[in-house]
């Protein structure tokens, strides 16, 4: 689903939040998460992505939280040595 970017919820209270809407979500995943996911870097400097991170998505890596996990981990084998540059938070909810 494309989304359209905003600014932080709250940050500046004149900001109008602009949201989506899913009519039905069975059988579908919510990943929600911050820019520490896909902006975390290797010791080379090359971001982990957002073409690596939905070709992930896109395998069934069982549920909620075996996708959640299991993307953390993707992130902490690909970040390997490099210094942590950010907080990986995420949320992962499966629709039935």
């Amino acid at each position: 689903m494309k989304i359209e970017s905003n600014a932080p919820i709250g940050l500046w209270p004149e900001v109008e939040f602009e949201g989506e809407e899913v009519d039905d979500m069975h059988g579908k995943t919510l990943f929600v998460y911050t820019d520490g996911i896909n902006e975390a870097e290797n010791i080379h400097q090359e971001q982990f992505g957002d073409a690596r991170l939905q070709a992930l998505l896109r395998k069934d890596l069982g549920d909620a939280r075996q996708t959640a996990e299991t993307i953390h981990k993707a992130v902490e084998d690909f970040v390997g040595g490099a210094e942590p540059s950010d907080d990986l938070t995420k949320m992962c909810i499966k629709m039935k």
